[in-house]
């Protein structure tokens, strides 16, 4: 298929896709309060593993030219202009978000000497990253606000919440 007949996913398949976002944010709220239980390295993994995702939902663009772009879903793409969240990420400030990409991405995707440094770096960084990424919900919702009903993602989000016991 040429890339320019690629689409992006339709409203309803956006619409089906607000809880699995839901989940991800409550999902990286749970495992940074997990964070705190001694022993649970897993939570750290989990945690940056929602970051990554949630990074992508809110900074990448939609393009046709991606192998995926007929089912990537982009925080973009709920906005009837894509222009307008692309506005408004470029005037949030996330900087632990930009520095930690590569050793995020390191440290879960490959066996490196890389991911020693970028362990206790990226632990140090939880609570920024977290307040960036609440932050980014936030704007993300409000930005919507403007042109739609946002009551199904706040209602998926505390739903989510719920299911996985956030704080």
């Amino acid at each position: 298929m040429h890339p320019e007949d690629r689409n992006p996913p339709n409203t309803a398949e956006l619409e089906a896709a607000i809880p699995h976002l839901a989940f991800e944010q409550a999902a990286m709220r749970s495992s940074a309060s997990c964070l705190a239980t001694p022993g649970a390295r897993f939570a750290f993994e989990a945690f940056l593993v929602h970051v990554r995702v949630l990074r992508a939902f809110y900074f990448d663009q939609w393009s046709s030219a991606s192998r995926w772009a007929e089912s990537t879903i982009v925080a973009e793409l709920y906005c009837r202009n894509p222009a307008d969240w692309r506005t408004v990420k470029a005037s949030k400030k996330t900087p632990r978000l930009q520095a930690t990409k590569d050793p995020i991405d390191k440290q879960l995707a490959h066996l490196t000497k890389e991911r020693a440094q970028a362990f206790t770096d990226l632990q140090a960084s939880v609570g920024s990253l977290q307040q960036e990424l609440e932050s980014l919900w936030d704007h993300f919702v409000t930005t919507l606000a403007k042109e739609r009903d946002v009551e199904p993602f706040r209602r998926a989000l505390a739903e989510k919440c719920l299911e996985l016991g956030c704080p």
